[in-house]
């Protein structure tokens, strides 16, 4: 019965052996899959099939502000309150969360 059932361990297995992956990993938000806030946003703007004049209009946002969000130019950025104001627009109309995209820019600054 025993040798049905197999319940030895086999030969070559030991204990440092590793581990068997416990699932797929937990989806990246896309604010995060990328190397900066701006970077993150093009890409989902891009995915969404939206233009940034799209964007602008949804937002109220001028267009070269958003353009500077997505190359990170903050010299062409108005005041910091504004710029947080414009990147939380700027998430909303593209349905992401914005309180992580302004930690994000918090955080590339």
């Amino acid at each position: 019965m025993r040798a049905m059932l197999n319940l030895r361990a086999p030969q070559d297995a030991s204990p440092e052996a590793a581990p068997e992956a416990e699932g797929p990993a937990p989806p990246v938000d896309p604010l995060m899959a990328y190397d900066t806030l701006g970077e993150a946003l093009k890409a989902v703007r891009h995915d969404r099939g939206l233009t940034l004049i799209d964007v602008a209009d949804v937002t109220r946002v001028r267009r070269t502000y958003l353009e500077a969000i997505e190359e990170m130019r903050l010299d062409a950025l108005p005041s910091r309150p504004f710029t947080i104001g414009y990147i939380r627009a700027y998430a909303t109309a593209l349905g992401l969360n914005p309180d992580l995209a302004v930690e994000r820019f918090k955080s590339d600054e």
